[in-house]
């Protein structure tokens, strides 16, 4: 049995399809990448509006390994969390206009008892 030892100089070509001339391949796995997920990032953007973005759907779709049912208790959590959280502050801002009412009419009856006293 006899080695050869050579140097190959230029662009190999391999039998069978392996070559890639023209580097589709990258392009394609990158369109695939892009269009996977596609048809659940839809229908969660028409279940929750605009209130998340598809890159963030993504995210969160490739953090829970493509179960969608982890994204949608992540998404309703989170939702239910800013619900609470605006109603607290909506709480805040009620009570905040009801001190300024007593002490305005708390001012109101003090003046009036005051000049009717005269």
């Amino acid at each position: 049995m006899k080695m050869c030892d050579f140097v190959l100089i230029g662009k190999g070509m391999c039998k069978g399809g392996m070559q890639d001339n023209n580097g589709n391949n990258n392009i394609n796995a990158t369109n695939e990448g892009e269009k996977e997920y596609e048809k659940e990032i839809k229908t969660l953007i028409r279940l929750f509006g605009d209130s998340i973005n598809k890159k963030d759907l993504k995210k969160k779709i490739i953090n829970n390994n493509g179960r969608i049912e982890l994204v949608i208790k992540e998404l309703v959590q989170l939702s239910v969390e800013n619900e609470d959280e605006s109603k607290s502050n909506e709480l805040e801002n009620i009570e905040q206009v009801i001190t300024k009412l007593f002490y305005l009419f708390y001012d109101f009856f003090f003046l009036s008892l005051y000049f009717c006293s005269e």
